[in-house]
């Protein structure tokens, strides 16, 4: 009787404590027709909207810094809502290259956790690197300055913003010397000191790639690193001829942060005619919604027969084919355009949010039109 008792005590308490435990959430594959991600999420519709970013991500990165487009790639993007920290694992099949990524599902999910993943595969993907002992020393063959770097560099939130903070640095005497930003092996993680390495480290991405033959060189430069030799060697020949001693460089990238016009480009700034032909042109992309709706014009009056939803999908859609433009008209257009490119960006940060992005999408028209007689008239929100 007693023996009957206590079974039956423990296992009462099993099932309160079973019942009291919080409950995972589950984690659900998405077969999405997206050539290069799998992304398996808590939602279909987070899933779905962060494998679509991916490939719009991929696309503009290889583009802006001229890395190389690479062979056989695949990347499955895990989002975890219990998850702690990033994790990640590679198969290498010969030239082939998977790679396995859990990452936390929170916090903005996209630019804080998928986007610096990508750029790491990205890196892998474009190089030599190959043999899994390489992999494992990740750091010694491609430096953390790079990824970091290039996350910092192409983020929207941070560009061109890195620039002021490092041209402050310099200005100041607090900037890190270009040989301990070598010396960093892995992201840091006090808040402060992450935010410096990241932004010196996209401040020297920008500076080498407007070298002559910019992006050319950092595109081979990133082919060229490889599982035999460390990522210096293959950096001091690649820009020997530019520079041959930290201590150079250092003094290089000093000089060119100390002019505020060379921080972003040295280029200079385009005409009001010809900033507003550009923008104009950059929405006239067609594009196709989620439902297989054609449109064709670039203004939200052609939009009038679909539903709303139809009208956010292709404005998202249209925002994101022309986000290489409107950073192109952010460093190089001209300065009364700066504040419509600035809504458009501000509208591209907010695309995941339909009510905040909707919103800050027709703002941005409305003042583009404001500036542009040929942009149709004002829509209402």
């Amino acid at each position: 009787m007693k023996k009957l008792l206590l079974a039956t005590l423990i296992a009462a308490c099993c099932a309160a404590s079973a019942s009291a435990a919080p409950a995972e959430k589950k984690i659900v594959r998405v077969v999405s027709a997206h050539k290069y991600f799998t992304v398996y999420g808590p939602t279909h519709q987070d899933a779905n909207w962060i494998a679509s970013q991916s490939e719009d991500f991929r696309a503009r990165l290889l583009d802006a810094l001229g890395w190389p487009e690479p062979g056989k790639e695949t990347m499955e993007i895990i989002l975890s809502p219990s998850a702690k920290k990033t994790k990640r694992t590679y198969e290498i099949d010969g030239a082939a290259v998977k790679s396995v990524v859990t990452v936390p599902a929170k916090g903005d999910l996209f630019w804080d956790n998928v986007a610096p993943e990508i750029i790491r595969h990205q890196a892998l993907c474009c190089s030599g690197v190959r043999d899994a002992g390489a992999i494992r020393r990740y750091a010694d063959h491609i430096p953390a300055w790079l990824t970091a770097g290039v996350a910092c560099y192409v983020d929207p939130r941070t560009a061109p913003g890195y620039a002021n903070s490092v041209r402050s640095d310099v200005l100041s005497g607090r900037f890190l010397p270009v040989g301990e930003l070598f010396a960093v092996r892995e992201r840091l993680r006090a808040s402060g000191l992450g935010a410096a390495f990241a932004n010196e480290s996209a401040a020297l991405v920008a500076y080498l790639l407007r070298l002559e033959r910019g992006k050319e060189r950092f595109g081979a430069y990133v082919s060229l690193l490889n599982g035999d030799e460390g990522w210096k060697c293959v950096f001091e020949d690649m820009y020997y001829d530019v520079f041959k001693t930290d201590d150079e460089l250092d003094a290089q990238l000093r000089s060119s942060l100390r002019n505020p016009r060379r921080i972003s480009l040295n280029a200079p700034r385009m005409g009001m005619s010809e900033s507003v032909t550009l923008l104009n042109d950059a929405f006239e992309t067609a594009v196709v919604s989620q439902a297989g709706v054609r449109a064709a014009g670039p203004y939200i009056e052609d939009f009038a027969a679909f539903k709303q939803c139809c009208k956010e999908e292709i404005a998202r859609r249209k925002l994101m084919a022309a986000y290489p433009v409107l950073i192109k008209l952010k460093f190089e257009g001209s300065e009364m355009t700066q504040g419509v490119v600035e809504k458009y960006l501000q509208a591209y940060i907010m695309n995941r949010d339909r009510k905040k992005f909707w919103k800050a999408f027709v703002d941005a028209e409305n003042a583009r039109r404001k500036i542009a007689p040929d942009a149709g008239t004002a829509i209402a929100n």
